[in-house]
């Protein structure tokens, strides 16, 4: 059975859009806020197929590195908002909508970098004209440099990246770069469980300078 023309180009064009090119979405906010030692929150709002229930995206989103706080579906907007938390930035790809992204966190003195690497796995050509990704980041210290500089705007300690559709669109890969005043914090080790065995009090031990006792007389 054919499908109609119209309706299998929608199918194509989404999943191209929104999840082959990751960020290649006109309606993509990110939100994100980086902490110390590297973790940080999510805030993302993004277009949707019109198959999309709660169940398809959170499968989108499920990764050992990632806690899910919330995703909600809006069938009439087309829009799906997710909320949660990355254990470690370096670890964004795990998650299968950010599988096209590579992210290295490095440190230099007292200043420490983010670097995302978004490879298109199919560029494609659009019209121009249209809003892309637009892409907030909080760091933990003041921001001292961000590329590439015709697409992001620095305040203080955050950094917006805005793209038209596009320019971002048609690249085979694009790269953001931030560096900011700080040097990145060690995540605490986890302790040990106390075991019984350990905390118990040793055994006396004899002592060998120790007098023999005097047997009775008989």
């Amino acid at each position: 059975m054919r499908h109609a023309p119209g309706r299998r180009g929608a199918r194509l064009a989404w999943p191209v859009l929104c999840f082959l090119a990751v960020f290649a979405s006109g309606c993509l906010t990110l939100t994100s806020t980086l902490r110390p030692d590297g973790s940080g929150t999510i805030d993302l709002r993004y277009r949707l197929p019109e198959e999309a229930t709660v169940a398809t995206e959170k499968a989108r989103f499920t990764s050992p590195h990632f806690t899910l706080a919330d995703v909600t579906v809006d069938t009439v907007k087309k829009e799906a908002h997710v909320k949660g938390t990355l254990d470690e930035a370096t670890k964004l790809s795990s998650v299968p909508f950010f599988k096209n992204v590579a992210v290295t966190r490095t440190q230099e003195g007292d200043e420490s970098q983010l670097t995302f690497v978004v490879t298109q796995e199919k560029p494609i050509e659009l019209p121009p004209g249209q809003p892309g990704p637009d892409i907030t980041l909080t760091l933990p210290g003041p921001v001292t440099a961000a590329e590439p500089k015709a697409n992001a705007e620095t305040n203080g300690d955050t950094v917006r990246w805005r793209f038209p559709l596009d320019e971002f669109a048609r690249a085979k890969t694009t790269t953001l770069v931030v560096r900011w005043k700080g040097a990145a914090e060690a995540k605490p080790e986890a302790k040990p469980e106390a075991n019984s065995d350990d905390t118990a009090e040793p055994a006396a031990k004899p002592n060998a300078d120790a007098t023999p006792p005097t047997p009775a007389a008989p």
